[in-house]
């Protein structure tokens, strides 16, 4: 009974990274609203699809747009008697690291990056990819903020990521290291009923929980 919308990065079809992925079953009961591609890093000219194998492009930065539609959908949604499930899939952060907005770019100053202590001393080049990092970072939590303001309290809200990145701790970059700044990924749950802000728990946790958990906080069978 739910109305399931995608917006973003899709990646799990198989195809080619730019690829379309047409109406029906690949789609994966995400019909009520799609905007997605397979995948995409070029944040300032990053295509879409909707339901015709045309790309489109969001305009600027693409986390900014896709947080648009995302709360247009809420909006309209949310006057519906259906119950709304949305995903809002982000490609940053993410290399190329660079291609941040300039006003979230602005607030970090290279030389003042204080690296992780395991990093050891940084080039130039690597202080300005961090700096680049943290950007991309400041974007989306402006945007999730602006996503957990328009939800009511009676709408589950979960965010979490797929990988992390290295950042050069140990010498390396990137995610496909298996080391903590790489695996470990956050998981964030505000949802009805909900113990006190903070509560926490300390077991491990991992992506096949992720989808028993919230389809028994939605009271949907699994």
């Amino acid at each position: 009974g739910y109305r399931n919308a995608y917006i973003g990065k899709w990646h799990l079809d198989g195809n080619d990274r730019g690829g379309f992925t047409p109406p029906g079953p690949r789609r994966q009961g995400f019909d009520a609203l799609w905007a997605a591609a397979n995948c995409e890093h070029d944040y300032f000219h990053s295509h879409y699809y909707r339901d015709d194998p045309k790309p489109l492009f969001w305009e600027g930065y693409d986390a900014f747009a896709q947080t648009e539609l995302a709360l247009r959908f809420i909006a309209e949604a949310s006057a519906r008697p259906e119950p709304f499930a949305l995903f809002l899939s982000f490609g940053p952060p993410h290399t190329p690291y660079r291609r941040a907005p300039g006003e979230q770019l602005a607030r970090y100053d290279p030389g003042k990056i204080v690296p992780r202590p395991n990093c050891g001393p940084l080039t130039a080049r690597e202080r300005e990819d961090l700096t680049g990092y943290f950007a991309h970072t400041t974007a989306l939590d402006d945007c999730l903020g602006r996503v957990s303001a328009a939800v009511d309290g009676n709408t589950i809200l979960a965010f979490t990521s797929d990988h992390g990145d290295m950042l050069f701790s140990h010498g390396q970059r990137r995610k496909q290291w298996p080391w903590a700044e790489s695996i470990k990924v956050p998981f964030l749950l505000r949802c009805p009923g909900m113990r006190g802000a903070g509560a926490g728990i300390a077991a491990p946790f991992n992506v096949t929980d992720v989808m028993p958990t919230i389809l028994d906080l939605a009271d949907v069978p699994v």
